[in-house]
């Protein structure tokens, strides 16, 4: 089978390659998928170019032990292991497999769910890694109605899905992004959306998403009201340490959290009712086709990322 790997740390363009695998094994609890489309997330180039090189100290100091690249997948059913009792061949499902960027996957069944039934299914590859992250980022403010919110990075793909899934849940919603992005955000459901190019975020919020760094901590604390709650979840940083130093202002104070984010069955079977209900709508920009990959990664690494992209063998 085809799949994109990287076997030596480097800018996308210049390490990645798309090669033939061996299939891979399904095992007692796994699931073996036929890709529809794997989502791409900054995960990815960061993956790719060990950024920050703190993610050397799991990967592999001088190279990666661990080759795959992609997370987000989304596609059907073609082998289960013997304990899997949740999917069935020829099942549609989505979530985070490791290696997901190829033409098959296989999947620990804890991290999938039942693909909705209101998108294409190469769509519900965005929603795994992103989905989840904003569904506990807004957990961290018991988000519900009334609450007043501010999502910073609200074009991106967490930050797009926190603004529907908040404004859903009847929250008043404020966004900030680019300039480009503006009406965007809109569509999202933000009843206010901040230019940071040339406006001046005001406010009072009771809780404010951090998808991107576009504002000091200290700025951002001065908009919250005495109850509220400022959550770091922003993976800009420095070259070795990444978001760790910006983090550290949560150790200080317990307006701040930092939201590390794991993908769930639970978190899953959420995003996809929230689908369903007509809540929540991917926005995909871009689809590459697998041999891009090198491509569709470097994209991402840019940065200033629009919804949602996938590859799709």
């Amino acid at each position: 089978m085809r799949a994109a790997i990287r076997t030596r740390y480097g800018a996308p363009l210049e390490v990645v390659e798309v090669v033939d695998r061996p299939e891979p094994e399904v095992g007692d609890d796994g699931v073996l998928i036929e890709v529809a489309a794997g989502g791409l997330n900054s995960l990815d180039w960061r993956m790719a170019e060990a950024i920050p090189a703190l993610v050397r100290t799991s990967e592999g100091f001088r190279a990666p032990r661990d080759v795959r690249l992609g997370e987000d997948v989304s596609g059907t059913v073609i082998a289960v292991g013997p304990a899997v009792t949740e999917f069935a061949v020829g099942d549609t499902v989505f979530g985070q497999a490791r290696g997901s960027f190829a033409e098959r996957v296989v999947a620990k069944a804890r991290h999938l769910a039942h693909a909705p039934a209101g998108i294409p299914l190469t769509d519900a590859a965005v929603l795994p890694v992103a989905g989840t992250t904003a569904l506990q980022g807004l957990a961290l403010g018991e988000v519900g109605p009334g609450s007043r919110v501010l999502v910073v990075g609200a074009a991106g793909g967490v930050g797009g899905f926190a603004v529907q899934i908040a404004t859903a849940r009847g929250a008043e919603v404020s966004g900030v992004c680019r300039t480009g992005n503006v009406d965007l955000v809109r569509q999202f459901g933000a009843t206010r959306v901040f230019d940071y190019t040339r406006d001046q975020l005001e406010g009072q919020y009771d809780l404010i998403l951090e998808m991107a760094v576009t504002a000091s901590v200290g700025a951002l604390l001065s908009m919250l009201t005495p109850t509220g709650r400022l959550v770091l979840a922003s993976g800009d940083g420095g070259p070795v340490l990444g978001p760790l130093t910006r983090m550290a202002r949560a150790a200080t104070t317990k307006r701040i959290a930092v939201l590390s984010a794991h993908t769930t069955a639970g978190g899953l079977v959420e995003l996809a009712s929230l689908v369903d209900a007509g809540s929540l709508r991917p926005e995909i920009t871009q689809r590459y086709p697998l041999q891009r990959a090198a491509e569709a990664i470097a994209e991402v690494a840019k940065g200033h990322t629009r919804g949602k992209m996938t590859l799709e063998p």
